[in-house]
């Protein structure tokens, strides 16, 4: 009896367990506060509305710099300077699939805030709140901020922050079509 119950608790626990570490790590957002995040006055839905041409896109975020199409693969880069936009031909409607952006000219808005590339951890705390979750990284010298919803365990916003100068120094939005 006492072996089924273990059978049957040890599950459990190891999902609870996972969950506290997923809240530990990600500062959560509703479905609508995370589809509300708007880059450089964008929102995501307005990217995806472009179904990833080029003179639409090109039209709605400004001057392409460059745009580049790996052989053999469905999708496209489209640089405008240092941050790009990919989108994925092999999902329906040629979805937007990440946004990086490295440079201070895009500005980011989270939950009605705005942040860039250049911003410090200490605004970061004074926009978010003091309870905001940072994520040291095992592998390499770096420090995140990971906004994403409930129920989601694909599509996040990552703000890359150097711990050296507590400074963002990359903004990533990524999502699994």
């Amino acid at each position: 009896m006492k072996k089924q119950f273990l059978f049957l608790v040890f599950p459990l626990l190891l999902i609870n367990a996972n969950v506290l570490i997923a809240q530990q790590t990600t500062n959560w957002l509703t479905e609508s506060e995370f589809k509300a995040i708007s880059f450089n006055g964008r929102t995501v839905a307005q990217l995806n509305a472009t179904n990833g041409h080029s003179e639409s896109l090109i039209q709605l975020m400004g001057t392409c710099t460059s745009v580049e199409v790996p052989n053999g693969m469905r999708k496209s880069y489209y640089h405008f300077g240092a941050n790009h936009i990919s989108y994925d031909y092999d999902t329906p409607a040629n979805h937007l699939t990440s946004i990086t952006i490295t440079n201070n000219q895009w500005p980011v808005v989270i939950k009605g805030n705005t942040i860039r590339v250049g911003d410090t951890e200490t605004q970061l705390r004074q926009v978010f709140g003091t309870s905001l979750i940072f994520v040291n990284s095992q592998h390499s010298n770096t420090r995140y901020v990971f906004f994403s919803y409930l129920n989601n365990d694909w599509d996040s916003v990552a703000i890359v922050v150097n711990p050296g100068t507590q400074k963002v120094v990359e903004i990533e939005y990524y999502i699994n079509p």
